[in-house]
């Protein structure tokens, strides 16, 4: 449950993001239907955002890919390290 209340300001942004884009009927939220590229950590990276360096599946055109190949990008790298 706490799981849910801590995913509303990710939700509410992209869902709002796709609608203001003029594309919130086919991507924005996880809905039936809808497009969506999404990735599971086994942490909450809303508490901690180190949890985006293990990501543990990735959903992209509807596939669903377990245990991805994660590229490391040294730029991105140093750009989450400046908030951690």
């Amino acid at each position: 449950e706490a799981m849910i209340a801590a995913s509303v300001p990710s939700t509410t942004a992209t869902g709002r993001s796709a609608q203001m884009a003029g594309i919130g009927q086919e991507t924005g939220t996880l809905e039936p239907g809808k497009a969506a590229d999404l990735i599971v950590t086994a942490a909450d990276p809303l508490a901690d955002l180190r949890a985006l360096r293990h990501v543990e599946l990735v959903m992209s055109h509807g596939q669903l890919h377990r245990a991805p190949q994660v590229k490391h990008r040294k730029n991105v790298e140093a750009e989450l390290d400046r908030f951690l």
